[in-house]
């Protein structure tokens, strides 16, 4: 059975850490920006998620420094100085690891006043702006999603809509803006 899941015991601790966080495995995956087949895959042990990744895990499932370091040696990925790269030594790299795991997770709202939508076919991005005294809107937060995520989103945004009993609000657009600016029929 080792060799079907031969990374069984990080998969268990990475799922253990997402559920004291009371977080589902899309929330996760979303978090980090993986597909949550392949975040079920790794919890499962089936396959080990590249550096990268891991660390995005670990700061995101605020794990402890102790438990960081433990899991990332059983995943090969502590070095020595002898791998550490020309003109970084092992304290640098292991302070910009530690910088990563201690990036502080913002749970305030903040509310626009207008959103700016841009797609390509990559996927869209939402500009969300507040009028402030200047001329110009400014931009409290920035969200990119894949094209299939959007699509999720504007159906699942649609049923919350239609379900409130509050009047629904305009998102008006700014002026001076390139943009083009999403706006629901007004009925």
């Amino acid at each position: 059975m080792r060799g079907e899941f031969p990374y069984k015991n990080i998969g268990e601790r990475l799922r253990k850490w997402r559920q004291q966080i009371h977080e589902s495995v899309a929330e996760v995956s979303g978090a980090v920006e993986i597909d949550s087949e392949q975040l079920a895959k790794i919890e499962k042990g089936a396959v080990l998620p590249s550096e990268d990744i891991l660390l995005l895990l670990i700061s995101h499932l605020d794990v402890t420094e102790k438990d960081a370091a433990m899991i990332l040696e059983q995943a090969g990925y502590v070095r020595t100085s002898a791998d550490t790269p020309p003109g970084i030594s092992n304290m640098d790299e292991q302070l910009i690891k530690q910088m990563l795991m201690i990036i502080p997770f913002d749970n305030r709202i903040l509310y626009s006043d207008s959103v700016n939508i841009s797609a390509t076919p990559n996927g869209v991005v939402l500009d969300f702006l507040q009028i402030t005294s200047n001329p110009q809107p400014a931009t409290i937060g920035r969200i990119g999603m894949s094209l299939e995520q959007a699509g999720k989103m504007q159906i699942l945004l649609a049923e919350i809509l239609s379900k409130t009993s509050r009047p629904q609000r305009l998102l008006e657009q700014p002026e001076n803006t390139h943009n083009q600016t999403e706006q629901p029929n007004q009925s």
